[in-house]
This record gives structure tokens, sequence and C-alpha cells, in this order.
């Protein structure tokens, strides 16, 4: 049994990912004792401290298909597909935390990319996504020796699935504003005393396997009283995207894109905003997706804290240099918050 890393290479890490995370490739070597036509399903498992949402996507003769999203909550392995896997079938994944963990969620990216969407989606084609009304992400490439496909999704301290469950139950407790100590996925005293409390809380009897789907709603009822919303009363489709900083290192990060339809509202930080600067950029597009550039209509909302920005997803968190990094660059305008929990822009 062999542990191989999958992962990005470093300079697109380093671009993409929010927090340092490795994607590791478990490769189990029984191919005497299995068809050499087919492979056993697909599945994923959490070694995190977060709620992940995946999405695979597959090269085959009938052309690129992305799908999502599959949930897997920390410390659960998750049959992704189920079906047997043709030997010559190109799996791709891509995987990130849900916006339920705010700012401090973790990336999964590769070099390959695919289209996505908001909802959960089936989406056959790899090209011309914000064409299509979809965003895209960059997948990495699954590549596995033997029958048995399974993929390990790991964060830097090395936990095993025990207490990945742990440290995820800590993450969400100390969101919702329990004492629980450090993030470290060990159940000491203030952790028990924090989940018995929450169980009282929220009525739970007993130790429910369903406590992450409890918390998150728990996050979720808070949604619509903090955070920094972005209405559009525009005419046309915006893309978004927000700085947030600086904070102790002095860095601002910039995080996007989130996509708005003329008259939706979207959320583009689900936390209660704090004592420091938020920033937000956003153009609108026209119906191909090309960003609207007239004398009379800019369809740009900005300003001049210039920050850096890709053409897919991306969380950066270090500014500057941004053409040395083949990085993009937008000018973000200052939002004020007034010190309210929650801020709603309107864009029109």
């Amino acid at each position: 049994m062999v542990r191989e890393r999958c992962c990005a290479d470093d300079a697109l890490a380093v671009r993409l990912m929010r927090r340092i995370a490795v994607l590791f490739a478990l490769v189990l070597l029984g191919a005497a004792f299995w068809p050499q036509s087919a492979r056993a399903a697909w599945r994923a498992c959490n070694e995190t401290g977060y709620i992940l949402e995946m999405a695979v996507a597959t090269l085959s003769e009938l052309g690129p298909i992305s799908q999502g999203w599959f949930v897997v909550v920390p410390g659960e392995c998750r049959a992704i597909l189920r079906a047997e896997l043709q030997a010559d079938l190109e799996l791709f994944a891509y995987a990130r935390s849900t916006d339920i963990h705010g700012v401090e969620g973790i990336d999964f990216a590769g070099d390959t990319p695919f289209c996505i969407d908001v909802g959960d989606f089936l989406i056959e084609g790899a090209g011309l996504c914000r064409m299509r009304d979809f965003n895209h992400a960059r997948f990495a490439r699954i590549a596995f020796e033997g029958e048995d496909w399974t993929t390990y999704f790991s964060e830097e301290r090395g936990y095993d699935k025990e207490r990945a469950m742990v440290a995820g139950r800590q993450r969400l407790l100390k969101r919702l504003g329990y004492a629980v100590g450090a993030v470290d996925g060990i159940e000491g005293a203030r952790t028990r005393l924090a989940l018995d409390a929450f169980r009282k809380e929220q009525g739970i009897a007993g130790e429910e396997a369903d406590l992450f789907h409890a918390m998150s709603a728990a996050l979720l009822a808070r949604r619509e009283e903090t955070g920094l919303h972005v209405c559009n009363r525009s005419e046309h489709r915006i893309w978004a995207a927000v700085g947030i900083g600086a904070d102790e290192s002095g860095e601002v990060e910039s995080r996007g894109w989130l996509s708005a339809r003329p008259g939706d509202c979207i959320v583009m930080l689900p936390e209660i905003l704090e004592d420091r600067a938020y920033y937000l950029f956003a153009e609108a597009v026209d119906e191909n997706g090309f960003a609207i550039r007239d004398d009379e209509n800019t369809g740009v909302w900005g300003g001049e804290h210039f920050l850096c920005v890709s053409a897919i997803r991306f969380a950066i968190d270090r500014q500057g240099e941004c053409d040395a990094r083949n990085l993009d660059q937008r000018g973000f305008y200052s939002v004020e918050t007034g010190g309210a929990p929650r801020v709603v822009e309107i864009l029109e």
C-alpha cells in the first residue's frame, strides 16, 4: 500500500490556496485480484478539519464533463463515483471548504480548468465557462495504480479520520462562539463541555452523527444578520471579488469570483465583519461573458486599492508584483462598515 502525493504545483498552490494543503492519493496494488478493464468506485476521504465540497471531472470519449457538489464532512469517507471506472478514464478533482467556514477556508486545486457552478451542477464541455453563465476552477488530476481508488484530502497538521472529525467540530463550535481552546483534533474537557452545551441548546440527544449538519444550520441561521452582502441592481450579470485586511501581518487577502444576476443578492463574506478593512471590486458582463466597456456605462465598481486577481476562482494572500506572478490587478474600493456586523452594498 503506497501513499502518493497528487497535488498542484508549488506556484499554483501559492497563488490559489488559502491555507497550505496537500492532496494525497492512496494506491492499492491489487491488480492480480481485479479485472484489468475496470476499477472499483472512487471514494474521497476528508482528513481535514473543514467540511469539504468536491467536484469531479472527466475527459472521456464524450468530451469533458464536470459535476458537483459532493459534501464530505471531517473524518468521513464517501463514495463519489459509485459505478465501476474504466481503466483508461481520466479523472480530475477539485475540493474546497464550504463557505460556512468564511475566510479561514481551504482549497485543493490543480492545473486543469473545468467549469463549475454555484449550486449542484453537471456541465458538458470545459471551455467558455463565463459565456455559459458558469465559473471555473483548476482541477487536480487523480493518478492511480491498482483497483481500489481512494483519495485522501489532508491538511498540514496530518490528522487521521478521528482527529479530523474532532477538529471539524472544534472549528465550527469556535465560529458559533463556544470556548473550545485550540483547534487541534483532541477532544479535551473544554471541547466536551462545548459539545454538551451545543447539544443542549439545539435539543440534540446523544452522540448524533449529524452534528456537522446541526452546526452548519446554526451558522446559516446567523448568516442574514452578519457579513458582507452585494445586491446587483444593474441590468447586467456581475462578477465580484473582495479584499480582506489588514491583519497582524499587514497583508490584504483578495478573493473571487462570485456571480450575481440582475436583482440577485449574494454573500461575499458570511462571517461577522470585524474591525479591519474590507474592499470590493465588481464588473458587469454581457451575454457572452465579456466585461462591458463603453463610454456610457463602464460596468465597473472599483477604486484605488489595487489588489491581485486571477481569471479563475482565487484566494491570494500576498499582494504586489501581480504581473510577475502571472496574475491580473484590479482597483478595489473601500467598503465602509461603520462597525456594523452586516453591510449590504448596492451596485446599480
